[in-house]
Formats: C-alpha cells, sequence, structure tokens
C-alpha cells in the first residue's frame, strides 16, 4: 500500500480526495489511476470530450475496429518495398 504524505500533494482535487473521500487503503495502481483521472479532467475541454466519449460508449455510437483497419483508415500503412 502508498502511504501518503498530504503536505506533498500538490493537486487540490486529490489532496481532497484522499482528505474525504477515501476512507480506506489503495494500491499505488490505483493510486496513480486516480491521480491520473484526476489530471485528464482538470481541463474543461479534455473533461467534455472524455464525458461526450463515454457518453458515445455507452450508447453504442461507436464502432470497434482492429489496428490494422485503424491504420488503414488513417492512411499509416506502411509500403512494401
Amino acid at each position: 500500500m502508498l502511504k501518503v504524505e498530504l503536505e506533498t500533494i500538490q493537486n487540490p482535487v486529490a489532496k481532497a480526495a484522499i482528505e474525504h473521500g477515501l476512507n480506506e487503503a489503495i494500491t499505488d495502481e490505483d493510486f496513480s489511476s486516480l491521480l491520473e483521472t484526476f489530471h485528464l479532467l482538470s481541463s474543461p475541454a479534455n473533461a467534455d470530450r472524455l464525458i461526450a466519449a463515454l457518453e458515445r460508449s455507452k450508447m453504442n455510437e461507436t464502432r470497434s475496429q482492429s489496428v490494422e483497419e485503424f491504420r488503414q483508415e488513417m492512411g499509416l500503412v506502411e509500403e512494401t518495398l
């Protein structure tokens, strides 16, 4: 488990979550994931894009595709010599 010194945390949202919202110990991996989520949502524009993508995903407005299909769609297919 990760022991956190609250004085060293710079992100006020993360600090508040740790002080008030996390009542049990979490793993290093979970804590890192939490901090990454705070970072990704700290920009309002980025948060809007992520929330819109999540809503599209829940409404099945997305389609799955293979990496190769994505590469072809983006014009990233390597030419063979």
